[in-house]
């Protein structure tokens, strides 16, 4: 059985990834999120964790949306649905926060991050999760 996931042509193992890669992207969102409640000023430091959060939160859609596209393939249409519904969030909230961060409107932005920190306060990061610094470069 083929699919396709996140632009690529696979054999459908790209879904059971799918969970584990978003698992991995939750976690560093938190971890940037830790990081940028603890900035007290807007540096280049603050835009790289903004945009690698923006990244991220658009990551999880994606593979949000491949995993409903498996299970739609699959004939679970209503578990396909259910599951899309519940991730809706992390598009929407990954759009809205890619337009504050380009236009530079930081009020909004944390508003944003506020949000998502709401959003993500259940995931929990072991203390040696192995993240490197998850926001360098990410504004370029």
């Amino acid at each position: 059985m083929l699919s396709v996931c996140g632009g690529r042509l696979g054999t459908g193992n790209q879904s059971r990834r799918g969970g584990k890669e978003r698992t991995q992207l939750m976690r560093s969102v938190v971890l940037a999120l830790r990081e940028l409640m603890q900035q007290t000023s807007i540096d280049h430091k603050t835009r790289d964790l903004a945009s690698f959060l923006a990244l991220a939160l658009l990551a999880i859609d994606q593979t949000v949306k491949c995993i409903s596209c498996s299970l739609g393939k699959t004939r679970l249409w209503l578990k396909a649905d259910r599951f899309r519904m519940e991730w809706a969030w992390a598009g929407r909230l990954g759009e809205n926060y890619v337009k504050r961060c380009w236009l530079r409107n930081w009020p909004q932005s944390a508003q944003i991050a506020a949000a998502v920190a709401e959003k993500v306060k259940q995931t929990e990061v072991p203390k040696r999760h192995g993240f490197n610094t998850p926001c360098m470069a990410a504004w370029e």
